[in-house]
C-alpha cells in the first residue's frame, strides 16, 4: 500500500510563514523509548512507516524550499510531488493520480493520530473500498461530516448546514484510487470531500473507524498550538514510561 501526505497549504489559520510551513511546526514524540522533538510532518511519515507503509509521496508547494530540503535530507527515498497551482486540498490530492493506482493512505501534513499503534491498527484493518476516520464533535457544520443511515456510511458532506450526524472527518483516510476520477480540479478551491462522496454514490464500499476527538491532533490553528505541544509531551512521556 502507498501513502500520500499533503503539505502544500499556506497555513493561514496557523499564521505560518510561506517560508516555514505549519507542517514543520514541532511536537513531542516517542522514538525508540526516548522523548524527542520533531516536525509534525516527520511524525506523520514515522507513523506511516511504523504501520508498514514505506512507498510515500509528499505534495509540496513550489515555493516551499524549506520543507523540500528537510525531506530530501531526512528522507531521500520519499517521492516529492510539486504543486504549481494553489487550488485547494482536493487538487493537492489529485496531483498524485499518475503515481498511485491502488488503495492508499492519505494524511494531511498538519495533523496526526497521536498513537502510532492506533494508526497501524486502522491501516491493518483495511479490507478494501474507502476507510474514513471520524470523531464526534459538538458543531459538525464546521467540518467534513459523515452522512449516516444507521451505522452505514451513505455519503460525506463538506460543512453541511443540516448534518445528519455529528461525526467529523479526521484528515486521515484509506481511499480507493477511483477518488482521483471524481476530484473537480477546475474549481478555484477544490475539495476532497465531494470526490469521496461521489465514490460512495458509485458503489465503493465505505466504512468508518470512529476515534475519540483527542486521538487526533492538528497544528492547523494558532490558538491551539500550545495545547497540541503540551498534549504530545504528556503522551510521549507516558508512552516512554510504558516501554
Amino acid at each position: 500500500m502507498k501513502g500520500l501526505i499533503t503539505a502544500a497549504g499556506l497555513g493561514k489559520r496557523s499564521m505560518a510563514s510561506k517560508y516555514y510551513r505549519k507542517e514543520l511546526f514541532s511536537i513531542y514524540d516517542e522514538r525508540d523509548g526516548n522523548v524527542v522533538i520533531r516536525p509534525i510532518l516527520d511524525a506523520a511519515i514515522y507513523r506511516m512507516r511504523y504501520a508498514g507503509v514505506d512507498d510515500i509521496y509528499v505534495v509540496l508547494d513550489q515555493e516551499d524550499g524549506v520543507t523540500k530540503k528537510f525531506i530530501e535530507e531526512s528522507y531521500p527515498d520519499l517521492h516529492i510531488i510539486i504543486q504549481r497551482e494553489r487550488k485547494g486540498y482536493g487538487y493537492a490530492v489529485y496531483l498524485a493520480r499518475d503515481y498511485i493506482n491502488e488503495p492508499f493512505v492519505l494524511n494531511a501534513g498538519d495533523g496526526i493520530l497521536i498513537d502510532p499503534d492506533r494508526e497501524r491498527e486502522i491501516i491493518h484493518g483495511f479490507s478494501g473500498g474507502n476507510l474514513l476516520v471520524a470523531f464526534q464533535v459538538d458543531d459538525p457544520r464546521k467540518y467534513g461530516v459523515l452522512d449516516m443511515q444507521g451505522n452505514t456510511v451513505i455519503g460525506v458532506k463538506e460543512k453541511p448546514e443540516n448534518p445528519t450526524s455529528n461525526l467529523a472527518l479526521a484528515a486521515f483516510y484509506v481511499l480507493d484510487p477511483s477518488v482521483f476520477d471524481h476530484i473537480d480540479n477546475g474549481q478555484r478551491e477544490s475539495e476532497l470531500t465531494p470526490a469521496i462522496d461521489a465514490t460512495i454514490k458509485m458503489g465503493i464500499r465505505t466504512t468508518a473507524q470512529r476515534i475519540q476527538k483527542d486521538e487526533w491532533i492538528s497544528v492547523g490553528q494558532v490558538t491551539s498550538y500550545v495545547d497540541v505541544v503540551n498534549r504530545t509531551y504528556r503522551y510521549a512521556m507516558e508512552r516512554t514510561a510504558s516501554i
